[in-house]
């Protein structure tokens, strides 16, 4: 875990803490950036940049975190970057029904965080 977060959920949360905080002029839902995003892998691009220099295990719970991640983000008709707090809340809540907090959290929660804070730092993305 990173000593800057702690296990409260708020602390992990940026500048809004709804979406509805969010001014649409910075949402995600655009028909514009919905097409950028249109047949492209970012979850692909990330971890081609980001996870090069980890371990081989890191590496396989990446691939496995990005495959249910991206199917689970099908099923709810939203591109694997482009989701709501909602679409990630019944991801995490599916993994739960299956496996451990510890487990859920090490092996899939850390990989989707680092996924998004990678987002945020790249200026190619919105």
């Amino acid at each position: 875990m990173n000593p800057t977060t702690g296990l409260d959920p708020d602390s992990r949360l940026g500048a809004f803490k709804r979406l509805s905080d969010v001014p649409q002029s910075y949402r995600l839902d655009t028909p514009e950036i919905e097409a950028a995003f249109t047949d492209r892998d970012v979850w692909a691009e990330w971890t081609a940049e980001d996870v090069p220099d980890k371990s081989e295990k890191y590496h396989e719970q990446a691939e496995r975190c990005g495959r249910t991640w991206k199917r689970h983000c099908e099923r709810h008709g939203v591109h694997h970057a482009l989701v709501t707090p909602e679409v990630v809340n019944s991801y995490v809540a599916g993994l739960l029904n299956g496996m451990s907090l510890s487990h859920c959290y090490k092996s899939y929660w850390t990989k989707l965080e680092r996924f998004f804070r990678w987002l945020m730092y790249h200026t190619d993305y919105p």
